[in-house]
């Protein structure tokens, strides 16, 4: 009996022995299962992104004329180009696997021709785009640090495209006039496809930041526009215009020659290109 007595309390010191060694270990421990529940959480994201245009078409062509000679040099690139906003809400479904929508407001950057002889004339063209971006989200790591890529859809829901033109003309008189004229024109809903892929890190149980590169593939549908100003000599002459000269349509088949004063001007359809590859730093807010 003395010696099943000793072996028992034998027992127990034992286990109070290791009492503080298990409790050091489930110390260290809950950190990192706090942090694996926290992956999982839902999270608002904004970044900034600077959107570079892919060099993919000709958006216009700069001209220099002397002596009846004419040197061209043309733009390339897209439309897509500028400082871009985006924000939306992501959520992992475990570990690997997640998805997040994001809203981007895109501010395209401003596309100048000159075209230069006896005067100097300037056309510019600019885009501004709304855009939704459903994406599925592929990550590798841990809360603290992760590598990750996203592929998903672009979808076009509004966009303009503005005109800034400033050029000469002369008249049957011989009369020098210089025209200012700004226009719009309004583009269809589209989708596209875009991808990223980036690098997280986590800076406090609520933030994370990343940083990544991103991309977009697109065309613009461009399908109708018209002028809101027309100066001519400082005069605005736009409500004396015809229908046909300050409206159009852009057609993919059609009669180009002699059209009616009463209808818009019918000009071949050639959509713009609108892809970008852009980087930003951004961050995460779980909650």
């Amino acid at each position: 009996m003395a010696v099943i007595l000793s072996l028992n309390i034998f027992k127990i010191e034992s286990v109070m022995k290791r009492i503080p060694s298990v409790i050091g270990v489930l110390a260290l421990l809950m950190p990192t299962c706090s942090i694996s529940a926290q992956s999982n959480s839902p999270y608002l994201f904004f970044k900034p992104v600077y959107a570079f245009s892919t060099a993919s078409e000709q958006l216009n062509v700069n001209t220099t004329t002397v002596n009846g000679e004419t040197f061209a040099k043309g733009i390339y690139g897209s439309y897509a180009n500028g400082v871009a906003f985006d924000l939306g809400f992501g959520k992992m479904i475990n570990s690997t696997l997640g998805y997040e929508i994001g809203a981007e407001y895109l501010l395209g950057k401003k596309i100048t021709a000159v075209y230069t002889s006896e005067t100097t004339d300037q056309y510019s063209d600019k885009v501004d785009a709304l855009t939704l971006k459903p994406v599925l989200v592929i990550r590798s790591g841990n809360d603290l640090l992760a590598i990750y890529s996203k592929l998903g859809l672009a979808i076009l829901v509004w966009s303009r495209s503005y005109e800034d033109d400033q050029f000469h003309t002369v008249d049957a008189y011989g009369t020098n006039h210089l025209n200012i004229t700004t226009a719009t024109e309004n583009i269809k809903p589209k989708v596209g496809f875009t991808a990223a892929f980036g690098i997280s890190f986590r800076v406090s149980e609520a933030v994370s930041l990343f940083t990544e590169v991103n991309g977009q593939l697109m065309s613009l549908p461009i399908y109708k526009g018209h002028f809101t100003s027309y100066e001519d000599n400082g005069i605005n002459t736009l409500a004396d215009l015809s229908v046909h000269r300050s409206q159009w349509v852009y057609v993919k088949s059609g009669n180009l020659d002699n059209q009616p004063d009463t209808e818009p001007e019918q000009r071949l359809y050639k959509p713009p290109n609108y892809s970008y590859i852009g980087i930003s730093i951004g961050m995460n807010y779980h909650f």
